[in-house]
């Protein structure tokens, strides 16, 4: 059985809320990480990243509730314009931490390739992908 996913319109500024969870399935309070990066991509095309702490070459996360996790990326049209039609769009959210037992003592965790959508052009809207 395919999962169906969600669509990203190609010409289409899009808004994709995330909440931050640990492996038990509790939300993640973002002031006590020291960094939160997401990146936006299909296969081996980068889209976007976004950066919690302002840094050249990110745009920012849009914080909505930064105890229970919550927050935003607004993906660009423009920076999809590249991605393939009927493939699937994956998101990476990687997080640092203060940790002694690491090296400068920086813990970063990542969540590996997780699926957001399917790209599709704007007149796609109704079909769905599998």
């Amino acid at each position: 059985m395919s999962q169906v996913l969600p669509i990203i319109k190609q010409d289409t500024d899009t808004a994709i809320n995330l909440i931050l969870k640990d492996s038990d399935g509790n939300r993640i309070d973002l002031n006590s990480l020291s960094g939160l990066i997401v990146v936006v991509f299909q296969d081996n095309i980068e889209f976007d990243q976004f950066s919690y702490i302002s840094q050249t070459g990110f745009k920012d996360i849009v914080v909505t509730d930064a105890a229970n996790g919550e927050f935003t990326v607004n993906l660009d049209a423009s920076k999809i314009a590249s991605g393939v039609i009927g493939k699937r769009v994956y998101y990476e959210i990687k997080t640092q931490s203060t940790n002694t037992n690491f090296e400068n003592s920086n813990e970063w965790k990542s969540t590996g390739r997780i699926e957001l959508a399917v790209l599709a052009e704007s007149q796609a809207v109704g079909k769905t992908f599998s």
